[in-house]
Parts: structure tokens; sequence; C-alpha cells
């Protein structure tokens, strides 16, 4: 298994998602390949994170891809990808 990105996410109940950080190896895609890969991270990462409840732990697949995800509960309202 390879991992691709890891992103911490702040997902704030009335308002939209924003990453607050994020590191990626994209290395195993062609150079033009990579900057819509990146961006498709980010948007999957803010999407996913928003969608799932506080206190879940959560495996999505799409595509030959899973992505796990990890909403702990508490005031912080942040999600791990």
């Amino acid at each position: 298994m390879k991992i691709y990105s890891i992103s911490v996410v702040l997902t704030p109940p009335s308002k939209p998602s924003m990453v607050l950080a994020s590191a990626s190896d994209l290395s195993s895609f062609s150079f033009f390949q990579r900057t819509g890969v990146a961006e498709f991270m980010n948007f999957f990462a803010k999407t996913v994170a928003e969608r799932i409840p506080q206190g879940q732990r959560q495996s999505v697949k799409y595509e030959a891809y899973t992505f796990h995800v990890y909403k702990p509960g508490g005031p912080e309202q942040l999600a791990g990808k």
C-alpha cells in the first residue's frame, strides 16, 4: 500500500471545510497529472470530511484508491485523511 497524501481538515458545522495542513507524494504520477491529482485529493478530503459524523472512522473507495478518514469528536472540529 502506498500513501499519496495526508491531510488535516478543519470542519466547522455551518461553514465550508478548510485544509489546514497537507503532505503529498505524487512522484508516481506524470508531471502533467500532478496538479490535477493534488487538486482532486484536496477536494475529496474536504468533501468526505464534511460528510462524516463526529467520532467516526470511515474508508471510502474511489476507483483504485481507498481514502481512510478519521473524524474524532471534540470542539476542534478536525478530521484527518
